[in-house]
């Protein structure tokens, strides 16, 4: 999924390494996915998030790593993901309404729609991400 997210199809010449089920100290396991020369703006970043919340982000250079970026889920999303709620005001034809998604639960990662209360799980915003 992450890779999906990315963009990354093969076609980018870019040098990916996935690992799976890593020994690790803090969580028992974990997945790393490596990504030469890619870099990731805010907007990958948060959609990333809304899948792996636990993510970290090292930045590499020159085999040291530079920079660690621990993501977080972000407490509001304006005009980013659509609500499902086809009733919704912002998905009337005639109005132009930015969907408007605030953080209910950060443990089971759920969004409210902040004009039609949809309450949208992290399974609804994967398949709408996708």
């Amino acid at each position: 999924m992450i890779i999906r997210l990315l963009g990354i199809t093969g076609k980018e010449n870019h040098i990916i390494n996935v690992f799976m089920h890593v020994p690790s100290s803090k969580m028992d396991k974990k997945d790393i996915v490596k990504v030469e020369n890619m870099y990731l703006n805010d907007k990958l970043v948060r959609n990333i998030s809304l899948i792996a919340p636990n993510l970290t982000i090292n930045i590499i250079d020159d085999y040291n790593v530079k920079e660690k970026k621990q993501v977080e889920l972000p407490e509001k999303l304006t005009g980013i993901i659509k609500c499902p709620n086809l009733k919704c005001i912002t998905n009337d034809q005639q109005e132009t309404i930015q969907s408007l998604l605030y953080l209910k639960n950060k443990l089971t990662i759920e969004y409210q729609c902040g004009y039609c209360d949809k309450v949208l799980n992290q399974n609804t915003l994967i398949e709408i991400l996708n």
